[in-house]
């Protein structure tokens, strides 16, 4: 039931008055071309599904797969960086029997806010694991043996930064 007031309506009395009308609304449930309500929610939202999976990006999968591209590529990144620290290691035993512990200690110890550059050992320590992992993957006798000089790289390294710190504190 619905009211309506008669002031809203042209109307050719100046009173006011409500008006009592009652209006029918029918509802069907009748399929309209033959489409029943479920077939049409089932048909749009597969639609919907297909366009929003079609859209997305495919997942990541980290299955550990060495190929030949990620191989060179580690090599290339990384044998480079490592490579460039060959002369400097191999200066380490010449700068360590002169005693020029300042410039030892800048090879092998961590860097400083005083000192950025110093630690070129060390900072490309991780250059060592991403070599290892990418480039011989899929090689486990390889990989073990050079994780096993890395860890006596790094040990040495680690001995001499000690030594070198001790060295100091002896001297001051």
């Amino acid at each position: 039931m619905a009211f309506i007031a008669t002031s809203a309506l042209p109307s050719t009395s100046s009173k006011s008055v409500v008006s009592n009308k009652c209006s029918s609304v029918v509802m069907s449930a009748e399929p309209v071309d033959n489409v029943s309500r479920r077939a049409f929610l089932f048909t749009t939202l597969a639609t919907v599904s297909a366009a929003v999976a079609a859209n997305q990006a495919a997942p990541a999968l980290a299955d550990g797969a060495v190929s030949a591209a990620t191989k060179n590529r580690a090599r290339t990144l990384y044998g480079k960086r490592i490579l460039a620290l060959s002369p400097i290691i191999e200066t380490l035993p010449a700068l360590v029997n002169k005693q020029e512990w300042i410039l030892v200690d800048d090879v092998v110890k961590l860097p400083t806010n005083k000192n950025p550059e110093a630690g070129v050992l060390i900072r490309e320590k991780n250059a060592f694991s991403l070599f290892i992992s990418g480039a011989f993957g899929d090689n486990k006798g390889i990989a073990n043996d050079l994780k096993s000089l890395e860890a006596t790289i790094f040990d040495k390294s680690k001995a001499i930064e000690d030594a070198v710190y001790a060295r100091n504190k002896a001297d001051a």
